[in-house]
This record gives structure tokens, C-alpha cells and sequence, in this order.
């Protein structure tokens, strides 16, 4: 009976905000999609040999947003940004895929209610990596760590915008039985993406 009591209050605490979903207004529900190039720097530290690399590369990422706008000039929403980019090995001198997850909470502040504005957002979160090639049932081959993001954008019309952010995030390796171990991937990343935000 409890549980059915909270979910009846959670449902008329979420009716308000989808009342005024979709309605031209940043104000209540909202949900956003984004596609975007990033240019990234990627260094590689292993602290047990005391060496460290640094690789500049780039790749696409996608990006999903659900939240609510507060006011219409400003909007808060979980987020869950997934990216794509390759490195090199240069010890075999290989390349291979790292897939970058990277989530958490977002703020977006508009300097006026309506499009067309400009705005600035930014974002703090927790991120992992992990190597496809590399990672299987017995062999866990993946970073954790955390995030932050700030950055500007142009609402050109309603609901299309593009932004432009830098991320940096802090990874450290993460080993099979859970321990991390002495090595970590640091990633500077500046995006460039076309988001479409649904209000």
C-alpha cells in the first residue's frame, strides 16, 4: 500500500510539468536529442612506470536529454552524452575504438524567453570508457571517473539549436576484481553539436 501511495504522489508531482509539455513554452517538460564532432586530447598515465601520453584525436558523439524547464529561461535535466573516438597503440602501433560514457545533471540558462536566444549551459557527472575490442565476460577493461562540462549556445529557432562545450574528464582504470589500478585517461574535449530540445 505504501508503495502505491508514493507512485500516486509521484504521478500528480509529474502531471503539472506534462501539462505544459510541447507547447512552444521552455516552461515544463522537456527532451532533447543532439549530434555532434568532437576534437578531444587523450593522455594516458601510468603512474606504477611513471610515463604519460598525450593524443589528440576526434570523433561523433550523441546526446540525450529529459528534464524540466523551471522557468522559460531555464532548464534542468539529466543527461547522457555517449561518444566515440580512436586512439593508437604505440607500443604496437594499432589503432582501436574507446566508447566514452559520460551522465548526470545538466543547467541550461536562455537570455530571453522565446527563440531566438543565446545561452550557456553546463553539467557535472560521472563517465566511463571502455575498449570493445578488449572488453569481455571475464576480462572487465573499462575507466570510471567524473566529469564536468560549461559551454554557450544559439537557439536559432524553436527548439533547434547548436552548441558549442568543453568537457574534461577524469578517468582511472578500473580492474577485474574491482580495484583501480595505478593508470589513468584524462580526456579535454570540445564539441560542436546540433541539439533539438522538445518543449
Amino acid at each position: 500500500m505504501k508503495r502505491v501511495l508514493i507512485s500516486i504522489v509521484v504521478i500528480m508531482a509529474m502531471v503539472p510539468a506534462f501539462a505544459h509539455a510541447f507547447d512552444d513554452y521552455r516552461q515544463g517538460f522537456i527532451a532533447g536529442l543532439g549530434l555532434g564532432k568532437h576534437e578531444s586530447d587523450v593522455t594516458n598515465t601510468d603512474n606504477l612506470l611513471g610515463s604519460s601520453e598525450v593524443q589528440s584525436v576526434d570523433g561523433s558523439s550523441l546526446s540525450l536529454r529529459l528534464g524540466a524547464g523551471v522557468v522559460d529561461s531555464v532548464l534542468v535535466y539529466w543527461f547522457m552524452d555517449l561518444s566515440r573516438h580512436e586512439e593508437s597503440n604505440v607500443i604496437t602501433g594499432t589503432n582501436h575504438d574507446m566508447l566514452v560514457g559520460y551522465s548526470g545533471l545538466g543547467l541550461s540558462v536562455y537570455f530571453t524567453p522565446r527563440s531566438t536566444s543565446l545561452y550557456f549551459n553546463g553539467a557535472v557527472g560521472v563517465a566511463a570508457a571502455v575498449d570493445p575490442a578488449k572488453q569481455t565476460r571475464s576480462n572487465l577493461y573499462e575507466y570510471q571517473g567524473t566529469g564536468h562540462t560549461l559551454g554557450v549556445g544559439l537557439e536559432l529557432g524553436a527548439g533547434m539549436s547548436i552548441e558549442l562545450n568543453r568537457t574534461t574528464i577524469i578517468m582511472e582504470h578500473k580492474d577485474n576484481d574491482g580495484t583501480f589500478v595505478d593508470q589513468n585517461k584524462d580526456l579535454e574535449t570540445t564539441r560542436i553539436s546540433f541539439v533539438y530540445t522538445w518543449y
